[in-house]
């Protein structure tokens, strides 16, 4: 896939399923500001957590995808939609560009 793509991707085999999981992600964010971020929510009680990351790479100014799957969030979900007119919109040419120069 990486070669396909033009990007790697590194896995933390650390689950974020609590607070200071997610506070401890958030510290590794900042302190080593990565070309992206991939969330797959699993629990909906992790939402707060998930907040929490999604406002840390705002800050760093990184891309961000939270990826909810059917079943897991209940009710609305806007609050995680943004228009590709605000704040940081990737492409995907931007995701393999900042992938061949890493």
């Amino acid at each position: 896939m990486e070669a396909r793509l033009g990007i790697r991707l590194e896995l933390d085999d650390r689950p974020v399923a609590s607070p200071v999981d997610a506070r401890r992600l958030a510290e590794e964010i900042r302190n080593t500001r990565p070309d992206g971020l991939l969330l797959i929510l699993f629990y909906n009680r992790s939402l707060e957590e998930a907040d929490l990351l999604l406002r840390v790479a705002d800050e760093a100014r990184i891309p961000a995808i939270l990826f909810i799957g059917l079943g897991v969030k209940h009710g609305p979900v806007d609050g995680y939609r943004r228009p590709a007119s605000t704040s940081f919109s990737p492409s995907t040419t931007c995701w393999q560009s900042r992938a061949a120069s890493g």
